[in-house]
């Protein structure tokens, strides 16, 4: 689950399709491949991405 991979997967779905945001389910399994990432500063950048999307 730690691999920049599924960092970038999640990027280009948000990207690509920014509504997903909406779906709990898919924030909820996102929020744990985020939190059991170890590049911190990676996560960090996506999370701030998100953010914005969101709002």
């Amino acid at each position: 689950m730690d691999s920049v991979f599924y960092r970038m997967s999640i990027r280009a779905i948000i990207q690509e399709f920014p509504l997903i945001l909406s779906n709990e389910l898919f924030v909820s399994r996102m929020n744990k491949v985020l939190d059991n990432s170890k590049d911190k500063r990676g996560v960090k950048i996506l999370r701030k991405e998100i953010k914005k999307l969101r709002i």
